[in-house]
């Protein structure tokens, strides 16, 4: 008999004798991971954290060092919580920009470039007849009882500082191009209400002093972009 590494969710649910929903809530609830068959090329990092642990509160300061950048094969990768939830509410979920692997035995994870280099790349979206569940994971909930919420550790409590802001940036460049065409400067006098004014035109009012901070923010962005 052929003993894979990975079984099949709705395999392991008949195993277990639940349902896949259960075993997304229990995903959801950070009881158990599961995993999705990727089965790609990406472009990403190999980062670990050095300051504060990623693994906790979120808002909490932390720094990450990069030390590795490159394409590489990617199968099957993790699925946490929030990832988790995506799949029991939508059926899908787009993993661009999560980690695509578990810590390794130095604390090592690889993340997907958000807002990179390669803007084009399409994102990396998975469905729910996507999703795997390590053989030894089922076998070990068969013979004990499902372990507790906020069992599993989940690096997406918080995603890689810099992943975040390479999209943040990308997001920011964009606006400040947009800005340029129109013929307004982002630091001029009544910039923000002007702005403002746009959004309540397309039926999604953003406040002025929202606005206003996030034009703040520009010069920065589009600095870290021509370095």
């Amino acid at each position: 008999m052929i003993e894979t590494t990975y079984v099949r969710i709705e395999r392991a649910a008949a195993v277990l004798e639940t349902d896949e929903d259960t075993l997304l809530i229990a995903a959801t609830e950070g009881r158990i991971r599961l995993y999705a068959l990727v089965n790609r090329d990406c472009y990403a990092e190999l980062t670990k954290v050095h300051s504060g642990d990623y693994l906790e509160v979120a808002n909490q300061p932390w720094e990450m060092t990069v030390h590795e950048e490159r394409f590489r094969m990617f199968q099957f990768v993790p699925i946490f919580p929030i990832s988790a939830g995506h799949l029991l509410k939508f059926g899908r979920a787009d993993l661009t920009g999560h980690p695509l692997s578990d810590e390794d035995e130095h604390g090592m994870i690889w993340v997907t470039w958000n807002g990179g280099p390669f803007e084009h790349e399409q994102p990396i979206v998975v469905l729910r007849s996507d999703l795997f569940l390590l053989r030894e994971a089922a076998e070990a909930l068969r013979r004990e009882k499902m372990p507790a919420a906020g069992t599993v550790r989940t690096p997406d409590a918080q995603l890689p500082r810099g992943a975040e802001t390479r999209k943040r940036d990308t997001l920011l460049c964009i606006l400040a191009a947009m800005a340029d065409q129109a013929g307004i400067d982002p630091s001029e006098r009544g910039a923000a209400a002007r702005v403002a004014e746009w959004t309540e035109h397309i039926g999604a009012p953003v406040s002025e002093d929202t606005v206003r901070n996030v034009l703040k923010s520009i010069p920065e962005a589009t600095q870290r972009r021509t370095k």
